[in-house]
């Protein structure tokens, strides 16, 4: 080839030279050069991590400040270094699908409870689906984004400047949801690499994805565990979500996710590491004592000037013990839990309702062939594991278990309890976003699920409550359950049985209950019979301590803010199987959920 033709085409064609349009920086300086007072910040969920050093840096730098900043996140707790911003006053408003605590098991977070009881900061509750479609909406410069989620629920009474339910325009008689499309300031986002110009690469599931990165005026801000060159983002380009053009600052903040874990979804070149359990119960355990929750935060945020500092603190064997959690087999060597698991037959409440709702799964999915199940936190993602077992087993049914973030034909592994654990990624069929699991899987027009879901309170006609309690107590929130309770073909919801949480009415709806057909209670089994819309009480649960049919039924109708109905032939369920008390065992040994 001549020389000049060469030199021309070197000139002209060659790939992007390394360190055109540089963004890296500090994570102190990114801050200092796109954070500013009143803005909407997005920490986004585009992944199975956050940008929590992000979060950090931003706690540090506006502590005692007063910014008034808005944040969005799809969840709020410790796992997120949430309870500072709250704490710290550096929030006006929070807007989210739940506000608490979600490891080892669900439930209220002190700060965010007080702060909502003090009106310190405002509150806007959504649902998973309808979170992620005003972004979507909101990417797309179109206003609105469709949804059938929320419809009849109190969030579209307390949103109605940014929800509304219209008439279909091309389907007579049909009512739509619409939720008005949000544009952030800034979006906050933790990827596995990028390069210098800020093409990111993150790993699925993807749960609420990056759309937020597109909705924000300023686009992201970025924190990666590695830096990289542009030839990898080529080699990788099949996992870049967020374009260069969209990225503000790039920072290298190796474990910027933690206490949350990272999983690399197949690039051997990144380092990946668990979920920190024991820090999340610490940090749990210090927002229920303000002294140490003084202490927490100046040890890992206030007195802890950079990310080197803060992994010191965490100490080499803990790195070491988390990068070892990554694995896909680590779960087959805790041989300390699964020796707690008990092989004796006595059995709690707990663990009766989570085995009566395995059972009533069944028999519905078996019933009616339903091809999916989306399980929520808690002893309804146990029923759901062990329903898909023995379904699996004894009836060699092909059921796959839904997760909202992204996962679908999930098998979950023992040991570990909680729906979102790490162990279970590379387990799954298909890892995608929440836009497929709730939009298209339990909702679409090929939806054959039924949901799974945990509850605070349910009422005679099934609607569900998990957000606020009359006055002024807030619960933690809807996650994808309202997205689940809107459009899964039916839905069976548990709870502990007492006269406060099984009520005549919700004071809030989070999940209408026109689809909840059962309920299944740490007494009872409750079931809409033929079009009745009111729950009848239709089997007992047992107990280790016997009691006769009109004892236990009395017991119930004392316990129930309704005057009940009762089937006439209801009798006991049948007692647990050994066999069914240790598949929930082992999934639970600590008995996070079942309580042993």
């Amino acid at each position: 080839m001549d020389d000049n033709l060469t030199e021309f085409m070197n000139k002209h064609f060659s790939l992007d030279r390394e360190g055109m349009d540089d963004k890296v920086m500090s994570l102190s300086e990114a801050v200092q050069r796109f954070i500013r007072p009143e803005m909407m910040i997005h920490l986004a969920f585009p992944a199975y991590h956050r940008a929590n050093a992000l979060v950090r840096e931003i706690i540090r730098q506006y502590w005692g400040k007063k910014p008034e900043f808005t944040f969005m996140c799809v969840g709020f707790g410790v796992q997120n270094y949430a309870p500072p911003l709250f704490y710290g006053g550096l929030l006006r408003k929070a807007v989210s699908t739940f506000f608490g605590d979600a490891y080892p098991t669900p439930g209220p977070n002190p700060i965010f409870v007080e702060a909502f009881q003090k009106g310190e900061v405002e509150f806007e509750h959504w649902s998973i689906l309808t979170y992620s479609s005003s972004l979507l909406a909101g990417a797309m410069g179109i206003g609105f984004m469709p949804t059938n989620s929320v419809i009849g629920s109190t969030m579209a009474e307390d949103n109605k400047d940014s929800f509304q339910v219209i008439d279909d325009p091309f389907h007579a008689g049909v009512r739509r949801g619409i939720v008005k499309a949000v544009n952030p300031d800034v979006s906050l986002i933790h990827g596995l690499a990028a390069d210098r110009q800020g093409n990111t690469i993150i790993a699925p599931p993807y749960c609420e994805n990056i759309y937020g990165a597109y909705a924000s005026k300023n686009g992201a801000m970025v924190t990666v565990e590695r830096l990289v060159s542009t030839e990898f983002i080529r080699m990788y380009s099949h996992m870049v979500k967020i374009p260069g053009h969209a990225v503000r600052s790039v920072s290298v903040v190796p474990f910027g996710a933690h206490p949350l874990g990272v999983s690399s979804a197949g690039i051997p070149e990144i380092q990946v590491y668990g979920d920190d359990y024991d820090f999340l119960m610490d940090a749990r355990k210090a927002c229920r004592d303000k002294k140490k929750l003084d202490q927490w935060l100046e040890k890992w945020v206030l007195g802890c000037s950079d990310q080197d500092e803060y992994l010191r603190r965490l100490g080499g064997a803990k790195v070491r013990q988390l990068k070892g959690k990554a694995s896909p087999d680590a779960w087959r060597y805790d041989s300390e839990a699964f020796a707690k698991v008990d092989k004796k037959s006595d059995y709690n409440p707990s663990e009766m309702m989570t085995i009566a709702m395995a059972r009533c799964l069944i028999k519905k999915i078996l019933d009616n062939k339903y091809s999916t199940i989306l399980a929520g936190i808690g002893q309804a993602n146990l029923a759901a594991w062990v329903a898909n077992y023995q379904l699996k087993e004894l009836h060699n049914y092909p059921l796959n278990l839904i997760a909202e973030v992204g996962m679908y034909g999930y098998a979950p592994r023992p040991g570990d309890p909680f729906v979102f654990n790490h162990g279970n990624v590379p387990s799954a069929k298909l890892l995608t976003d929440s836009f497929q699991t709730l939009g298209m899987m339990v909702g679409g027009e090929m939806n054959t699920c039924i949901g799974a879901l945990g509850s605070g309170m349910v009422d005679k006609e099934g609607n569900m409550n998990s957000t606020v309690v009359t006055p002024n107590i807030l619960i933690s929130g809807s996650g994808g359950g309202n997205d689940t309770a809107s459009s899964a073909q039916e839905v069976i919801a548990s709870l502990t049985h007492s006269r406060e949480r099984v009520v005549d009415r919700v004071p809030y709806v989070t999940c209408p209950g026109t689809r909840v057909k059962t309920v299944v209670t740490t007494l009872g089994v409750f079931e809409k019979l033929g079009d009745d819309r009111e729950l009848t009480l239709t089997q007992l649960l047992p107990s280790v301590e016997n009691s006769s049919v009109e004892a236990k039924v009395k017991e119930i109708k004392e316990k129930t803010g309704w005057d009940l109905k009762v089937h006439p032939d209801v009798q006991f369920m049948a007692q647990p199987t050994m066999e069914e008390l240790v598949m929930i065992r082992l999934f639970d040994p600590h008995g996070y959920f079942i309580g042993r």
